[in-house]
């Protein structure tokens, strides 16, 4: 839990612990709804279906996550898995919102929240491993726009994932999807962009092999998006850029 204290958190908690009315979506590779640590803080669509949320696959389906079937990890066919595909997704919606003060796991910065599913990773056999389109993270990110709008209350979404690539036009499909988001609903949805894991300046890259290159989406730049750094613990206890 040292972040929580790098970040002040345990200052922050004095004032609140969160918001069950609060929505904070994850995109990425899924989550573990049923997770010890998370399944108290896990929006549903009590209204509705009752599904956690969606999951977009890169053969072009989506599979409604509804907790009925499987959990995490539990596979419907090679390509589709319902729950988190890698478990990413799951140790992000911890940072976010494990339940604080229940004796269980670690404690997110939001002891409570609502954590919204949208995963937009698919596990590739050939590869053991996961991968994401870009068509399905616009997937992702339309839903929760359409959710948005439709009155659900979600003022975050996390997004752990980008790469170095070309430069790109913030007018670009992938860029307009974001800013779309952003602008959904009265308010919006702030988007949180992981900033990569490269050490790197994203304006102005220094290694050779990211000369004109940047790194995205946490490059777009709109006024309701924040691209997010990280640090990590050394052996000896300091801290340090992350990459």
């Amino acid at each position: 839990q040292w972040g929580q204290k790098k970040i002040k958190a345990p200052e922050a908690w004095d004032t609140t612990t969160g918001s069950s009315d609060v929505v904070a979506a994850v995109i990425d590779t899924g989550v573990t709804y049923d997770h010890p640590d998370l399944k108290d803080n896990m929006w549903r669509d009590e209204g509705g279906d009752g599904r956690y949320g969606m999951m977009f696959h890169d053969n072009g389906s989506a599979t409604v996550i509804t907790g009925i079937g499987g959990t995490a990890n539990a596979a419907m066919t090679d390509w589709e898995r319902v729950g988190d595909v890698s478990g990413h997704g799951t140790h992000v919606a911890g940072i976010i919102g494990a339940v604080g003060d229940n004796s269980t796991g670690v404690a997110g910065v939001n002891w409570k929240v609502k954590i919204l599913t949208v995963g937009v990773f698919s596990y590739i056999p050939s590869w053991d491993d996961t991968s994401a389109y870009d068509s399905d993270t616009m997937k992702g990110l339309n839903y929760i726009a359409d959710l948005k709008r439709s009155g659900v209350n979600i003022v975050a979404a996390n997004m752990s994932l980008g790469g170095a690539r070309e430069l790109q036009s913030d007018n670009s499909a992938y860029g307009q999807a974001i800013k779309a988001a952003s602008k959904a609903g009265d308010k919006g949805i702030l988007i949180c962009m992981a900033a990569g894991n490269d050490g790197e300046d994203l304006d102005a890259p220094k290694e050779w092999f990211r000369k004109g290159e940047r790194f995205y989406p946490a490059c777009f730049k709109y006024e309701n998006t924040i691209s997010v750094g990280a640090l990590k613990k050394e052996e000896n206890g300091a801290l340090s850029p992350d990459g």
